[in-house]
Order: structure tokens, then C-alpha cells, then sequence
């Protein structure tokens, strides 16, 4: 199914909101002006029927979509604006550790199709070339709590 063309007028702060999974408000000066987008045929109806404005959430598709239209005159996502997004979600994998465990976990599935070996050379590769895997940042803070444990 081929995305519908439209412009949004979306600010940088939405961009970064829609990039990570949000919810954005486009109100009805902001529909037919602006950047052009690439938007699934649902989201065209949405918007093109809009009244009062619209709550939008946009796929992961779209947005790549949008930002691989180079062709297309001011496209309304950049790549960098993707890439940098990508990048701090892979930050974020790496310092909380959660990585590491589906790092763990995927070694673990891999096992019985590439054997113990492959699996564990894969994983040092991971962790050799990501980090994910060392130690990331974790808060050295006790917890003390005091009321009634049942």
C-alpha cells in the first residue's frame, strides 16, 4: 500500500516526538502548509478530513518514508534527525543494561542453531564493537524504605 504526499507544517520538538513514537497535535493551519510528508492512507483520510485539528501518531514507516524522499522538495523528517534518535535509543540500550540482557538472551536462542562457540563469538563481537555487554551506568544509591511488610 503507497504513502499519500502531504504537507504538515511540524515544528523540530514534534519531529523528535513523532521520531520517538508520540503523539503530535496538528491543528489546521499546520494540514496543507509546510514540509512535505509521506503518510499511510489512513493518516491521509485522518488529516485531509481534519476539522479542529488532529492527534497523529506516526508509524516508523512513514517517517522513514518521509525522510528518504530526497526527491521530493522539504521533505519534513531529515536523516539525521532519524539517525541522532537511533543513536540515543542505542545509548539508552547500552547505560541501562538492557542490552546486555537481550544480548544475553540472543546468544542463548542462537546456541542450539549455530553452536555454544559461534554464539559465544558473536556476542564478544557485540560487545567488542557496541559496548553492549560492559558495564553501563548504574546508580549506586541504597534503598531504605521503613513502614508495615506484610
Amino acid at each position: 500500500m503507497p504513502y499519500h504526499q502531504i504537507k504538515l507544517k511540524i515544528t523540530p520538538a514534534q519531529q523528535r516526538k513523532a521520531i520517538n513514537g508520540g503523539s503530535i497535535r496538528l491543528t489546521p493551519s499546520c494540514i496543507g502548509s509546510g514540509d512535505t510528508c509521506m503518510v499511510h492512507p489512513m493518516n491521509y483520510k485522518k488529516l485531509t478530513n481534519a476539522k479542529g485539528g488532529v492527534n497523529l501518531v506516526l508509524s516508523p514507516g512513514e517517517i522513514m518514508a518521509t525522510a528518504n524522499s530526497n526527491g521530493l522538495a522539504g521533505s519534513g523528517f531529515s536523516i539525521n534527525d532519524v539517525w541522532s534518535s537511533i543513536k540515543t535509543a542505542g545509548k539508552w540500550l547500552k547505560d541501562s543494561g538492557v542490552g546486555s540482557a537481550l544480548a544475553d538472551v540472543a546468544q542463548t536462542v542462537a546456541t542450539p542453531f549455530v553452536g555454544e562457540k559461534a554464539a559465544s563469538i558473536g556476542r564478544q563481537i557485540l560487545k567488542t564493537t557496541t559496548g553492549v555487554g560492559m558495564k553501563g551506568k548504574r546508580s549506586k544509591k541504597t534503598i531504605s524504605a521503613s513502614g508495615l511488610y506484610l
